[in-house]
Parts: C-alpha cells; sequence; structure tokens
C-alpha cells in the first residue's frame, strides 16, 4: 500500500514538473505542494509544539537528574524550540499571521544550533 502511494505521488509530482518545465519556471512545480503545506499548517504546527512540549520536558527533567552541562544546553535548546513554535501557534491564532517574521524564526534556530553544538562539545 505504501509503495503504491509513493509511486502514485512520484507520478504526479513528474507530471507535474514535466507540465512546468515545459511552460513555466523550474520552482512552480512546488506551488502545488506549498498551498497543501500551507493548507495544513494549523494542524502540523500543533503536532510539532506538542512533539516540542514533550522533548522540552524530558529534556529539562533529563537536566535536573543529572546536573550536566551537556543536559542544560539540550534542555535550552528544546526550550528554544518549545518557545518558536509557541509564537509560530500565536501568530496563527491571534494575529493576522506576520508579528512572528521568518528572521525572528532564523534567530530562535540560531540559539537552537548554538546550543546543540555547545551540548556536543562542551565537557
Amino acid at each position: 500500500m505504501e509503495k503504491a502511494f509513493v509511486l502514485v505521488f512520484a507520478l504526479m509530482l513528474l507530471m507535474n514538473f514535466s507540465f512546468v518545465f515545459a511552460e513555466g519556471q523550474p520552482w512552480d512545480a512546488l506551488r502545488p505542494l506549498d498551498s497543501f503545506a500551507q493548507a495544513i499548517n494549523p494542524l502540523t504546527t500543533w503536532i510539532v509544539f506538542l512533539l516540542a512540549a514533550v522533548l522540552m520536558f524530558l529534556s529539562v527533567t533529563a537536566w535536573l537528574r543529572k546536573k550536566e552541562k551537556r543536559f542544560l544546553f539540550v534542555a535550552l535548546a528544546f526550550v528554544f524550540f518549545f518557545l518558536k513554535w509557541l509564537l509560530a501557534l500565536l501568530d496563527i491564532y491571534l494575529s493576522p499571521g506576520r508579528f512572528f517574521s521568518w528572521a525572528g524564526g532564523t534567530i530562535v534556530e540560531l540559539l537552537i544550533f548554538l546550543c546543540l553544538f555547545l551540548a556536543l562539545f562542551k565537557r
């Protein structure tokens, strides 16, 4: 069943690419996928938010048990991850969708990467 789904999806994508390359720009093939992603954005945002909350809880619990700097940095990374997705949810439901910009999300991701980098290389 999964193979059939993947095959049908790949054929649809291939047909979409051939049509787009014949008449438009290469990135036009991504427009249907982007439209689909926009349609399910509230659902996927909730799913990622809940996963971030669970991972934040687990990482903070691990840090409280071990009290090692590595666990602290991992916990901080997941706290930032949780906050990013909390802001994304607030952006969907409480504003027109523009108070938490792409640039703001990039800064939060930079903090996440920094925390994970420190967790890897801190003794």
